[in-house]
């Protein structure tokens, strides 16, 4: 959501040369399984689609759940 889109190394908006930001992953307050989840799904559907996530901070549940896609999606393969 405050993701500066022009970047200054580069010299221009990084979303024109293929890097692109979800929109946010809304949490859960059930607890922090629920949240791993979650973001596991969302962390799935971008690999199914041929993307290569990447995480920039955040609390542990959603690291976790990042992991646990990367691993499922490549042991699958």
């Amino acid at each position: 959501m405050n993701m500066e889109l022009y970047d200054h190394e580069l010299q221009r908006e990084i979303h024109l040369i293929g890097i692109h930001t979800t929109g946010e992953v809304e949490p859960v307050m059930s607890g922090p399984q629920a949240m791993v989840q979650r973001v596991q799904h969302v962390v799935t559907q971008l690999l199914n689609d041929g993307k290569v996530p990447v995480m920039l901070g955040g609390e542990h549940s959603l690291s976790l759940g990042a992991v646990a896609a990367m691993a499922g999606h490549h042991n699958h393969r």
